[in-house]
């Protein structure tokens, strides 16, 4: 029977404990601009992944980098009932920190050189046609020199992680093509959203790399941070084709660690 009621307890435990694991990492997509909604988030994944009766309390600290969440459960025991109370408490805790992020999978091959970046504001992150340094106009060649791979790491993000401190090459030319081809793919597959409504996930949210650096001609360009934007549209032709978004923060799957904050952010289960 004692084995039985012990086995009981760990399988809600574990429940619990799941719940709020989840609650807190679904809250901290939310921080660290929006303490409110990263509770209510939390309170709402505790809800779904948990019981009825469960209790959650939900707080956020440090300057909304951390979210953290601790839950108890009332289990009726089968046996304990003939000896007296037939209840247990059983409880769980979670916490989730919210960092920057250190290296991504998935980049948008422009490199936007580091500078102070405005939320909601629109940059040039691929410039056109006499904006350009040395013939660098901003675009990076990541799978390959060739234009169809640029093209397709625009498209679908580059498939191999990048890090803060990597060197990476630079594409000289307008390259107006594969640029245009590429970002139009990519609005095409969200045509309707717009900054205040686009949802995590889009491909209109794209992550770029921040990098110091000359480069002339072909050339290495060192990544200092990444920061994510909201994919506006390509302008121009020919050679003045250019490409625009609209800086945001987001909370995005990636490595987390200390540097340089651009507003791209990771978060990670942390002791409470």
């Amino acid at each position: 029977a004692l084995v039985t009621e012990v086995g009981i307890l760990d399988v809600n435990r574990l429940q619990l404990q799941k719940a709020v694991d989840v609650a807190v990492m679904a809250g901290a997509q939310e921080l660290p601009t929006d303490a409110s909604s990263a509770i209510a988030v939390a309170k709402q994944y505790a809800a779904v992944n948990g019981n009825a009766g469960d209790g959650v309390a939900v707080e956020v600290l440090n300057s909304n980098n951390s979210i953290r969440a601790q839950g108890t459960r009332n289990v009726n025991l089968l046996f304990a009932k003939i000896f007296g109370p037939g209840m247990s408490t059983v409880g769980a805790q979670a916490r989730a920190n919210v960092g920057v992020i250190i290296g991504y999978t998935g980049i948008v091959p422009f490199g936007l050189q580091q500078k102070t970046l405005t939320y909601g504001v629109d940059y040039i992150l691929k410039a056109g046609g006499g904006a350009g340094n040395t013939g660098n106009f901003g675009a990076l060649s990541l799978s390959g020199s060739g234009a169809s791979a640029y093209r397709t790491d625009i498209e679908e993000g580059y498939q191999s992680p990048l890090r803060v401190g990597d060197m990476v090459s630079t594409k000289p030319g307008n390259n107006s093509g594969p640029t245009s081809q590429g970002v139009n793919y990519r609005i095409n597959q969200d045509p309707t959203a717009t900054f205040e409504t686009v949802r995590s996930g889009s491909p209109r949210i794209i992550v770029i790399p921040i990098v110091q650096g000359d480069p002339q001609g072909r050339d290495d360009v060192l990544i200092v941070g990444f920061a994510a934007f909201f994919l506006e549209g390509v302008g121009g032709s020919g050679t003045n084709n250019y490409v625009t978004g609209k800086f945001m923060r987001e909370v995005l799957s990636g490595e987390v660690g200390v540097g340089t904050d651009f507003g791209a952010y990771g978060a990670k289960l942390a002791p409470y």
